[in-house]
């Protein structure tokens, strides 16, 4: 049988003689469901042999590192010549014991083994819709916007792109070029992986194709069951407007995973973009899943078929995982990423304006990240009246009112220094005397200006 890979690739399969075999190409996140110990009936010996003789013949034909599913093979027969498994009837035990075994000769991430009901197992991925069907499969995916969460313009003309999967383009594609064609003007882009559990290439290749001005050999993939190696270029054309000079950022964390990770992995060796964040999942390998039913159970395989092969480290993320650039923990990864833009675009621009502006949204970022909370005993040290200036107390929050015009609360940017959330393009530095006491206030604009006002009371 044939099954579409979720990198582009068609895999072919062969039918084991006696046993049933299904096989649904995902990403490498996925798992099988597998039942519980006491869940299925006891198996025999019989039944052991032939469910090694299945899960060997695969590891054999089609596990990615030909070399290590030989040894699995050997040790394996072994086992089950010696009678290592006479004693193991629960069908879980046996193959949670089996998958201990390979683990042996090699500790793979992706390979599993599990026992589940008898009959054909459907497991529902991005490429196979399961019982709800294609229709209903594609609905599902444009309810979710093709994984695209948000778009936004950041301080300083910095782009911002978040999305969750990697969907085929043929449905994904309208909406990633339009999310592209949102920060098609903006100095520096963002773009958030943090949340993103892979999917297809198509998309990796789509998006790639705006931060390079010629297609580029991303990776290669090779899949040890037809022992062929399948090369994977950013796409020669996209729609709209290609950015190939505007700086990159990449934020990923241990939950960026499979396509995601490519992606990232493809443009940080290229020097294309700067991964902030965290280790991703490490997830490097391809899979297949199969079913053999073997009387009171079917024995289900994970196998790991296929890897990346980058054309410039010759090697992949497997295991060790995409390394940041810039390592934070993720929750500081935006905060962080936008800091680092701003600063690189602040030292090359061209004009003092620029620069004002770029100052501007620099000190907004640095304030965010600092987390600067004064308790309510330090607010009451700005508490006073500074010339139309007045500040107060409600609540728990330092309050602002200039004469004649609302109430504001003030956000804590650092010590003596607050935003206005209302007034992008406000604030506030107390200012203090040599005893340290706080004398006066200036009144901060975007554009370089300064009111200065002594404290009256």
């Amino acid at each position: 049988m044939r099954s579409r890979h979720p990198f582009g690739v068609v895999i072919s399969i062969i039918v084991l003689a006696a046993v049933s075999v299904s096989l649904l190409a995902v990403g490498a996140s996925a798992q099988l469901p597998g039942m519980g110990r006491g869940d299925l009936p006891a198996i025999d010996a019989k039944v052991q042999a032939a469910v090694i003789d299945s899960i060997t013949t695969a590891l054999k034909e089609g596990y990615v590192f030909a070399d290590k599913a030989a040894r699995m093979d050997s040790l394996l027969r072994a086992n089950l010549a010696a009678g290592a498994y006479r004693a193991i009837t629960d069908p879980a035990e046996f193959m949670e014991r089996l998958q201990a075994d390979v683990a042996k000769i090699y500790h793979d991430g992706h390979m599993q083994m599990a026992a589940m009901p008898s009959g054909r197992i459907r497991i529902r991925t991005s490429e196979n819709p399961g019982p709800c069907g294609a229709d209903e499969q594609r609905e599902r995916l444009r309810r979710d916007n093709y994984g695209f969460r948000k778009t936004e313009l950041l301080a300083g003309n910095v782009g911002y792109v978040k999305f969750n999967n990697f969907v085929d383009t043929d449905l994904a594609g309208p909406t990633a070029t339009a999310a592209m064609a949102f920060v098609a003007n903006t100095d520096a882009l963002i773009i958030d992986l943090r949340d993103n559990g892979g999917g297809n290439a198509s998309m990796i290749k789509l998006l790639a194709g705006y931060f390079f001005d010629r297609s580029v050999h991303l990776i290669d993939w090779y899949h040890r069951r037809e022992n062929m190696t399948i090369q994977s270029w950013s796409d020669d054309w996209v729609p709209g407007k290609r950015t190939p000079d505007v700086p990159v950022y990449i934020l990923v964390s241990e939950f960026t995973v499979s396509a995601a990770e490519e992606f990232t992995y493809d443009l940080q060796n290229e020097k294309r973009a700067t991964v902030v964040g965290e280790k991703t999942a490490g997830a490097a390998h391809t899979v297949e899943f199969l079913t053999y039913d073997v009387g009171p159970f079917s024995a289900g395989l994970r196998l790991p078929s296929g890897r990346a092969i980058s054309p410039v480290t010759n090697t992949n993320w497997e295991v060790v995982g995409v390394q940041p650039d810039i390592a934070v923990p993720a929750d500081k990864a935006l905060g962080t990423a936008h800091l680092d833009a701003l600063k690189k675009l602040e030292e090359n621009a061209k004009d003092e304006v620029a620069k004002a502006a770029l100052a501007w949204a620099r000190t907004g970022v640095e304030g965010e990240l600092e987390a600067y909370t004064p308790t309510v005993q330090e607010f009451k040290e700005y508490v006073g009246i500074f010339g139309p200036r007045k500040f107060f107390i409600e609540g728990s929050k330092l309050v602002y009112q200039r004469e004649g015009r609302p109430k504001m609360a003030l956000v804590p940017m650092g010590k003596d220094l607050f935003a206005l959330q209302e007034l992008e393009y406000f604030r506030v530095r107390f200012t203090r005397d040599a005893s340290g006491a706080i004398d006066g206030v200036v009144g901060m604009y975007d554009d370089g200006r300064e009111e200065r006002n002594p404290k009256v009371k």
